[in-house]
């Protein structure tokens, strides 16, 4: 009888300890998951912040272009804020007059410091001639 009681109790050892196995197993691979999705959902994040600003360039382009002037102004986009800064230089190329603008664009989104802050910056020189 005694080696019954001895067996049984090696088998209650061995199903604590496969338990405590799966159960740190099943918690990586939960963090694991849990990390690749807020990477992944980090990364369309950034992609979406450089459009922003690429969209800030193309407001730029057409205020400067369109002669509504170059001036710095704040843009609200699709969940981002976007800062667009500009400078003027007018040029005279063998007289010919014209303006050229460098347009700054920096679209940022969420709080810095949150895990979904993202920031992103686009630059361009445009020309009216």
């Amino acid at each position: 009888m005694s080696a019954r009681r001895k067996q049984g109790g090696f088998a209650l050892l061995a199903v604590i300890f496969v338990m405590l196995v799966l159960g740190m197993m099943s918690a990586y691979l939960a963090e694991a998951i849990s990390g690749r999705h807020a990477a992944a959902s980090l990364d369309v994040l950034q992609r979406q912040a450089d459009q922003a600003a690429q969209a800030g360039i193309e407001w730029a382009r057409g205020r400067a272009l369109g002669g509504g002037g170059c001036a710095a102004a704040q843009v609200a986009y699709a969940g981002f804020t976007v800062d667009v800064a500009c400078a003027t230089q007018q040029v005279d190329e063998n007289g010919t007059l014209y303006d050229v603008f460098a347009v700054t664009a920096d679209a940022r989104h969420g709080t810095y410091g949150n895990p979904d802050f993202v920031r992103r910056s686009r630059r361009a020189r445009l020309a009216n001639r």
